[in-house]
């Protein structure tokens, strides 16, 4: 089991093509175990390991939820990094989530002396088509449809990518609005800081204090820390959330209060 943790890499069921970089002593010894299992197998079926979440509420404990990270390629790097990188890694992510049973090894979450084992197995989730995700997540195809028909630029995309491929391709959706957001908030920030530098130069002559710059940055980011948490928060929690939800009425929720956050906020720029 690798811990989501160690990486901040924000992908779902079904995507692929997701890089990690492996150092910590723990994981070389898990990728170790896993190519030594994978040569003795017969079959070509990848080998893989549960990446789990942190619990989206209780602090200290993993969700019981994870997603199966299959590896597709390895490449070992150590003599081009001077062994600070044992392994660079590619793996697609199954698109059926690992409900988990039992950790075997939880000792071992603390002293971090080897990887953590788990037993579990798949959730049984039924591909997304159109009709089936206007039954199960109803009343948000109904928020979406007048926010698509506005040309919110966001609506349209997630609301097609619910309709087509799913819910983890709406929360892909999602999640990718989320960090235009973040990049913006922080765009904005750093245009007003500028401002303000410039301003208070002139009027002190050339003569501002290191004290002084401090003092602007910290006010322009206290206007912005709410919304910057909020974005960071949201991203970080969509995932572990919808993994917890047992049903899709649950996920629903869900989804209908991530749609209500939205509006709350300035509206994306419209599609041209």
């Amino acid at each position: 089991m690798f811990s989501s943790e160690s990486y901040s890499e924000q992908s779902g069921p079904g995507d692929t093509n997701v890089q990690l970089q492996i150092f910590e002593p723990r994981y070389r010894a898990m990728y170790e175990d896993l190519l030594v299992q994978k040569n003795k197998q017969e079959s070509s079926e990848s080998s893989g390991f549960v990446v789990p979440f942190a619990h989206p509420s209780d602090v200290g404990r993993f969700a019981i939820h994870g997603l199966l990270y299959q590896i597709t390629d390895v490449q070992e790097v150590a003599d081009e990094t001077q062994g600070q990188i044992q392994y660079v890694c590619r793996h697609s992510i199954h698109p059926r989530p690992v409900r988990i049973s039992k950790i075997v090894n939880p000792q071992d979450h603390q002293t971090r002396e080897t990887y953590l084992k788990v037993e579990g197995g798949h959730l049984d989730v039924p591909e997304q088509k159109e009709d089936l995700a206007k039954r199960e997540f109803p009343k948000v195809v109904q928020e979406l449809q007048p926010m698509a028909e506005q040309g919110h630029g966001f609506a349209v995309k997630a609301l097609h990518a619910l309709l087509v491929r799913g819910v983890w391709s709406f929360v892909k959706v999602w999640n990718s609005a989320l960090q235009e957001r973040l990049l913006q908030t922080e765009l904005k920030l750093a245009a007003q800081m500028k401002l303000l530098q410039r301003q208070s130069y002139d009027q002190s002559k050339g003569s501002l204090s290191q004290m002084e710059t401090e003092d602007l940055i910290a006010h322009v980011q206290l206007n912005h820390r709410r919304d910057l948490l909020s974005l960071q928060l949201e991203s970080a929690l969509i995932i572990p959330r919808l993994l917890q939800c047992p049903s899709a009425n649950e996920q629903e929720e869900v989804l209908l209060q991530l749609i209500e956050t939205e509006k709350a906020r300035k509206p994306f720029p419209r599609r041209s």
